[in-house]
Parts: structure tokens; sequence; C-alpha cells
């Protein structure tokens, strides 16, 4: 049975997750180190890094480049649907 805490921590998941899409879609050059910046100053990098990676993941955005420095991220498939894009 859930408790009232599960409920707030999958509402902030899923509030950080739609933030980071906008931030993307909005952003010209999307790397964790910004996403970071505009959506999760209080998160480490390497959180962030795994809020993207899930994001992929499941198909909402693709990664361009590797390494931490140069690798970015686009909207992709589901989330352009969502948006419109």
């Amino acid at each position: 049975m859930k408790g009232a805490n599960d409920s707030k921590t999958s509402g902030t998941v899923l509030a950080r997750g739609v933030e980071t899409l906008l931030a993307i879609k909005s952003t010209p050059v999307a790397t964790a180190k910004e996403i970071q910046r505009l959506v999760m100053p209080d998160c480490s990098l390497r959180t962030v890094q795994r809020y993207l990676a899930e994001l992929e993941q499941l198909g909402l955005v693709r990664r361009h480049g590797s390494g931490t420095s140069g690798c970015r991220y686009y909207l992709d498939g589901k989330a352009k649907q969502l948006f419109g894009v």
C-alpha cells in the first residue's frame, strides 16, 4: 500500500521529467549540465544524467555525442508528439 510520501515522490519525479522535456525543447544546446542548471540545481550531475537516461529509455529523448561534456539531448518520438514538435 502506498503512503503519503510515495505520492509526493511520484509527483516530484513526474514534474521533473516534464520540466526536463520542456527545457530540452526550448534550449538550443541541451546538455546534462544545462538541464541541471535550469531544472534540477539541487541535484547532482549524476542524478540529472540518470533522469535523462530514463527519458531516453522511454523513447522521449535521444542523445547525440558521448561523454559528459559532448553529449546533447533532443526530443524524440513520443515527446515530439506530446509537444507537437
